[in-house]
């Protein structure tokens, strides 16, 4: 997502955050990759640290055998990664703290009068965090993880797109890629390990007339042949599996050292939503799940003046 999309006025939410450590193991290989050659590691380099991380990921074992496997034998499995990052260093030149807005939820009220939309976390008694987002490291720097949970609705009006965050600070640094002391090259890193948070959950409203792309419809309501003018209530239940994150690694971008750069991030769901919309008869809509994002939408709006034979 484009992270100037968020830059509006903000308005807090209710609710509480947790932020977490997870060892560099935990990121993907494309991650591994991407982030090392913006750090200025070469491509030889790059070839052979590859390498290393296919084997140790092997014996590390799938995400599921991961899941059951002791942090001492994921030591073991990765100590041959270690090994390669020794006498290897970035050497920090400059540093910078920069600032974010973590997206989490999209929610959207159609443009026709009088629509309305609202969003409320289901709540139970045993789960305690309605969102789990990794921000990935670099080399063998840990992933920072943030646990997040709103307790309160927030709601948008006829036409708005709104976006549930929570405000976040990295600091992005100049670095030297160094091999025994030796300068190879320059680059710029994300160090995700020391990511904060710097302000409570929030929500903002998008600039008018922002599009996002969108995936398959999810649900369709004719009202058009209503010629009542009325507003019926319907009430949405999303699920935290029935729309995939494509690609599973989301790119946010950050902007330092008059560089474009991107944070790499994994955005989940840890249980479903209630939504609820208002709707005007005489109308069309159509409900979209966003792509590469969680959260829904609305398409096509019709009335029988602008919709076919």
């Amino acid at each position: 997502m484009d992270m100037d999309l968020l830059s509006g006025p903000a308005e807090q939410l209710s609710g509480q955050t947790k932020l977490l450590t997870l060892p560099p193991s935990s990121a993907p290989r494309d991650v591994f990759e991407s982030n090392l050659r913006e750090a200025g590691v070469p491509a030889t380099h790059l070839h052979e640290v590859l390498e290393v991380w296919d084997r140790a990921s092997a014996a590390a074992g799938s995400a599921e055998e991961h899941a059951r496997t002791s942090p001492m034998q994921i030591l073991d499995a990765f100590a041959e990664l270690r090994n390669w990052f020794q006498g290897r260093t970035f050497h920090v030149e400059e540093s910078v703290d920069v600032e974010f807005r973590l997206p989490l939820f999209i929610l959207g009220a159609p443009d026709a009068p009088d629509c309305k939309a609202s969003f409320t976390m289901r709540r139970t008694d045993t789960r305690r965090f309605d969102w789990y987002a990794i921000l990935f490291g670099t080399g063998l720097s840990k992933s920072r993880v943030v646990q997040l949970s709103v307790s309160s609705t927030f709601r948008a009006n006829a036409g708005e797109i709104k976006a549930v965050f929570i405000p976040m600070s990295v600091p992005v640094e100049k670095v030297t890629y160094m091999v025994n002391n030796v300068p190879i090259d320059h680059g710029i890193r994300v160090d995700a390990e020391r990511a904060k948070r710097i302000g409570e959950p929030s929500a903002c409203t998008l600039p008018h007339g922002t599009t996002l792309p969108v995936g398959d419809v999810v649900m369709r309501y004719r009202l058009s042949g209503d010629g009542s003018d009325a507003v019926s209530n319907y009430a949405y239940e999303y699920k935290k599996d029935l729309y995939p994150l494509s690609p599973d690694t989301a790119q946010f971008g950050l902007r330092a050292f008059d560089a474009d750069l991107s944070l790499k991030a994994n955005v989940n769901m840890t249980w479903e939503a209630a939504l609820d919309y208002e709707l005007r008869s005489g109308f069309d809509y159509e409900l979209h799940h966003v792509l590469d994002s969680h959260g829904l939408v609305w398409g096509a709006i019709t009335s029988p003046q602008t919709a076919g034979p």
